[in-house]
């Protein structure tokens, strides 16, 4: 297809952010803040490449 989700490496990075953040629960727009950039800060070089490829079965 023309534009496909399941291949679009931003969608999968976008898609664990938020399951990141559901999980996190914050409660207010300071503590959102504070946890986005913790969580794109473990994401290195080195595991971009698990953000961006399709889950494996």
């Amino acid at each position: 297809p023309p534009y496909s989700p399941d291949f679009n490496p931003i969608e999968q990075a976008f898609a664990k952010l938020k399951a990141h953040l559901r999980k996190a629960a914050e409660r207010s727009i300071p503590e959102l803040w504070d946890r986005i950039g913790a969580i794109l800060d473990t994401w290195t070089p080195r595991r971009t490449p698990s953000l961006t490829t399709k889950h494996r079965r």
